[in-house]
């Protein structure tokens, strides 16, 4: 089991996201601290990040207002071709707006050499945003699904969010081919995964103050599953960062 080095860093074009998120898998968010420490920060971006947060019981959580981030592509003048760039770490992108999923296709057609992932949980708004979109694109020479520095990603974190591996397979139908699941943070065993269309998958643990506990066996399960489907396996924890497997029934 090999850690993935590749390394990652955002591009929140669109900061914010849903009151309360979008499952189980939103409860410990480690966004809202990123966007908790930039809030702090003497800069416009922190000006923007102290409007989509607030605190709840003493605990900072979203509000449900979505921001676009005008400055959200200037570190691309000196991007290192070898970094992987997550859209958006700091929001949902399926929550921004045509004009700013517009600009995103742009700034990826126009960086060929940087790598770009959009990274959503609501595969089946965003797929239809994007549908409407790409003909919009091509008259301007932007094919989306030729894009071949972009992958399009959905993360998954039990069972009960499967589903969205079957929405994110519909881009297909849109000509997009560079299709990745998440599994983080895995929160139980996932059983059953259909992962037809899906090239890759990551798979973490949770991580950081409240992290809940995880087994061993979840993740080599899940990767047998992968592997027996021809999709690549890819792991984003340290080995030190896993509990002690525990003996289960046979």
């Amino acid at each position: 089991m090999k850690k993935d080095d590749q390394q990652h860093i955002s591009c929140n074009f669109t900061i914010g996201c849903k009151q309360g998120g979008f499952g189980p898998g939103c409860k410990n968010c480690c966004a809202i601290e990123v966007i908790v420490k930039l809030s702090g920060k003497k800069s416009p971006v922190a000006e923007i990040a102290k409007q989509v947060i607030h605190k709840v019981d003493g605990k900072w959580q979203w509000n449900g207002v979505i921001k676009e981030n005008p400055y959200a592509y200037r570190f691309l003048r000196n991007q290192n071709k070898d970094i992987c760039i997550i859209a958006t770490y700091c929001g949902e992108c399926a929550l921004a707006s045509e004009n700013a999923l517009r600009e995103f296709f742009w700034m990826v057609y126009a960086n060929p050499k940087s790598k770009f992932v959009l990274l959503t949980k609501l595969p089946a708004l965003l797929y239809d945003k994007v549908k409407k979109l790409k003909p919009d694109l091509f008259k301007y020479g932007i094919k989306v699904d030729k894009l071949k520095n972009l992958r399009i990603a959905t993360s998954v974190e039990n069972n009960e969010k499967k589903f969205r591996i079957n929405q994110l397979a519909k881009f297909k139908c849109l000509g997009f081919t560079r299709l990745d699941v998440w599994f983080k943070p895995l929160l139980e065993n996932i059983v059953n995964v259909d992962l037809t269309g899906i090239k890759s998958i990551r798979i973490n643990v949770e991580k950081g103050k409240y992290k809940r506990c995880h087994e061993v066996f979840w993740i080599d399960l899940l990767s047998k599953q992968a592997v027996k489907q021809g999709v690549k396996v890819y792991y984003d924890f340290e080995k030190h960062e896993l509990n002690k497997p525990t003996r289960r029934n046979k």
